[in-house]
Order: C-alpha cells, then sequence, then structure tokens
C-alpha cells in the first residue's frame, strides 16, 4: 500500500513537472519575438514624430576676409624712391596734412650722398653756434636790463628824498617869509630894531637859496632818470635787433637744412580725414610716382566681412540671415563668436575653386561691438582673414531629409 501510493505521487509530479516545463518552453518561444518587434516600432515612431514636427537649422563654414566699404581713398606716391620711414600704422586716424611716410631718393651715388651728409653736419654746427649766440644775447640782455631797473630805481628813490626835502624848504622859507613880515612891520612902527630885520632877511634869503639847490639837484637827477630810460630804450631795441638778426640767420639755414632734407627725401601727407587702412608697401620698398601706397578709410565707415560660398550652398542662404564670425587672432575660446547678417549675394561667382567649384562673394555686415582687451578697442584690419558659421532659417527635418530627392528629381 505504501508502495503503491509513493508510485502515485512519483508519477503525478512527474507529469506535473512535464506540464510546466512544456508552457515554460512554450512562453519561452512566443514572448522574445513580440518584444523584439515592440522595441523596433518605438524607434521608428520616435523618428517619425521627430521628422514631422522637428525643426532643423542649416549651418555652413565658410572662410573669408576683412574688408572696407565704397569711399575709401587710395593715396598715390609723389615721386619715385624708397620707402624710408612709416610715420603711421593700419587703423591709425589721420587727418589732412598728417606725414604718412617718408620716400626718399633711390640713386646709389655715394659720392653725392656723403656731400649731403657733410653739408647737413655744417649747417647743424652753424645752427648749434646760432644757438649758443641767442643764449648769450639773452643773458647780457637780462644783466643790462637789471642794471638799468637798479639804477632808475635809485634815481627815482633820490627824487623821492630831493622831493621831500623841497617839501620841508619851501614850509621853512614860507614860514621865514611870515615872520620877515612881522617884523618889518614891527620895526617900521619902532618896536623892532634895525639889526633883527636884517638878520630875518638873511634867514629869508637862505631859505630860498636852499629851496633853488634842491630845485636844481632835482632837475639834474630827473635829468638823469629820462637819460636812463632813454639808455634802456635803446639797449632793449639793440637787443632785440640783435635777437632778430640771429633768428633771421636761424631761420635761413633750417631752411638750407630742409632743403638739404628735401632732396634726400620728402613726405606723403594725407588728403583725407578717416583712418589707414591698408598699407602697400613696407620700409625700404620701391615706388614709382603715381603708385598707390596706402588706403585710407572715412571715419565713419565700419569695416565689412567678404565671404565666398560654393555654389551648392548659395541657394540656401539669402540676405538677412545671421552669421557667427570668428577673427584670425582672436582666439574663439578667449573672444568667442561675433555676429553679423548677409546684407548682399552676388549674382556671379567670382573664382573657381578646384575642390568646390564655383565660389559666390557675400558680404556681412558686422554689426557688434569691438573686442576689449586690457581696457581699449581692438581695431580689424581690412584683410584679415576669419571663419563664419552662416545660419539658415529653421527648416522641418523631413524637409531636410527629402531634399536630395527633390534634387535629384525623383521627387516634385
Amino acid at each position: 500500500m505504501t508502495r503503491t501510493t509513493a508510485k502515485l505521487f512519483r508519477h503525478d509530479a512527474v507529469e506535473a513537472f512535464a506540464r510546466r516545463g512544456l508552457g515554460a518552453t512554450i512562453g519561452a518561444h512566443h514572448r522574445p519575438g513580440a518584444l523584439a518587434a515592440l522595441l523596433l516600432l518605438l524607434p521608428v515612431a520616435g523618428l517619425t514624430a521627430i521628422a514631422v514636427a522637428g525643426k532643423y537649422q542649416p549651418r555652413m563654414t565658410v572662410s573669408g576676409r576683412i574688408i572696407t566699404g565704397s569711399g575709401e581713398v587710395e593715396v598715390a606716391a609723389d615721386r619715385s624712391g624708397v620707402v624710408k620711414r612709416l610715420l603711421l600704422e593700419e587703423g591709425d586716424p589721420v587727418r589732412p596734412g598728417d606725414a604718412l611716410m617718408a620716400v626718399g631718393s633711390n640713386t646709389g651715388n655715394a659720392d653725392q650722398a656723403n656731400l649731403d651728409d657733410a653739408q647737413r653736419q655744417i649747417l647743424l654746427a652753424e645752427l648749434e653756434h646760432l644757438k649758443g649766440l641767442r643764449d648769450l644775447l639773452s643773458r647780457k640782455s637780462a644783466s643790462w636790463i637789471e642794471g638799468y631797473e637798479l639804477a632808475g630805481q635809485s634815481a627815482r628813490r633820490e627824487l623821492g628824498l630831493i622831493e621831500s626835502l623841497q617839501s620841508i624848504a619851501q614850509k621853512r622859507a614860507n614860514l621865514l617869509t611870515l615872520a620877515h613880515d612881522r617884523t618889518k612891520h614891527l620895526s617900521s612902527s619902532g618896536h623892532a630894531p634895525r639889526t633883527h630885520l636884517d638878520a630875518s632877511q638873511l634867514q629869508v634869503l637862505d631859505a630860498q637859496m636852499q629851496l633853488f639847490s634842491l630845485e636844481r639837484e632835482h632837475a639834474v637827477f630827473y635829468a638823469q632818470l629820462q637819460q636812463r630810460q632813454v639808455e634802456r630804450t635803446a639797449a632793449l631795441n639793440r637787443f632785440r635787433d640783435e635777437e632778430l638778426d640771429l633768428q633771421i640767420r636761424s631761420a635761413q639755414l633750417r631752411r638750407q637744412l630742409l632743403d638739404l632734407e628735401a632732396r634726400a627725401e620728402s613726405l606723403l601727407l594725407s588728403p583725407a580725414i578717416g583712418r589707414i587702412g591698408v598699407l602697400l608697401v613696407r620700409t625700404g620698398a620701391s615706388v614709382a610716382a603715381g603708385q598707390p601706397v596706402v588706403s585710407i578709410v572715412p571715419a565713419n565707415q565700419k569695416p565689412s566681412a567678404e565671404l565666398l560660398v560654393r555654389s551648392a550652398h548659395i541657394s540656401l542662404i539669402a540676405p538677412g540671415h545671421d552669421v557667427r564670425l570668428r577673427y584670425a587672432g582672436l582666439p574663439m575660446q578667449r573672444f568667442g563668436t561675433f555676429s553679423g547678417e548677409i546684407v548682399d549675394i552676388g549674382p556671379t561667382p567670382v573664382s573657381r575653386s578646384v575642390e568646390h567649384g564655383p565660389l559666390y562673394r557675400v558680404i556681412v555686415e558686422l554689426n557688434h561691438p569691438m573686442p576689449v582687451h586690457n581696457g581699449r578697442n581692438l581695431r580689424l584690419f581690412p584683410g584679415s582673414s576669419l571663419e563664419a558659421d552662416i545660419l539658415g532659417p529653421p527648416t522641418a527635418v523631413w524637409r531636410r531629409l527629402l531634399a536630395p530627392l527633390q534634387r535629384s528629381g525623383l521627387l516634385p
């Protein structure tokens, strides 16, 4: 009984285990297929949603350079020769009459050059000598004028003292005259002796003599003061004449020196106001008369950028599209990118590249502030290279995906 029951239990357990195993095997064959189908459908649905609702902004990277617009003035050399010195740099402001560069003779006559140098040294030595004479004359005139001033001050003090003595003597003479008149009246009435009258008369005469002597001395000192003033004026005129003569001689020597320098080199002057655009020559370069050597950009004109775009991309851009610029020499990691806007697209190709085919000229207006470094604005020089990212208008992703088929004619 026990064995039969145990056998039945083992049989039931085996069948149950077989059923469970069969069910597990059947489930393992069907569930992975459904899950794989679901995993495939989800990306397709996501990509379809992105293609229908997503937006794509085209971006193309091209190269270019900084240029200037219309109104640029080209300055030509007024003589043939060699550029001796450049007096301004690109980007510097200029006004009419400012010296741009010095152009010298390119003749190789060493004897003439030595003679000119010797004459220059002689003229410089004479100018230095005249300068010394002028300094000596200035000190001499100052000393003389100081002497005349001191003499005049002394004479004026003497005159003041004499005038004070004259005033006192005049008062004394007046008092003695009154006393003499009183004594004379008393003597006529018999109240004063004759001797008193004679003594008072002598005192009056003595006071008048002193007053006369002071007046004479005053006249002498006044005449001396006038003479000092005349001599001072004459000395001033003489010193001024000598100073003028030295100035004339110095001016003549400077003129000779300038003529000598003009034979060696001449200055090219700016004809307009603005800033230096491009220096077309460098120091030591030979130039011919009439050859353009420098360009001047009007002061109120901003630089722009010239880009060269392939014909395959020219249909994707239009005036008004934004441009992000990266200038050579201004690292993007430090200064970032700068904004611009397309203002003109050339109707025909301006050049042809072996790799990219026809290239069209695109003009970009720079509408960003100048970058600042160490507290001052950096300058953008014409001719400087740059890279630009042209940003097209946002379009649907599905249009972007179908664009190759449309260009090939498979889709309308």
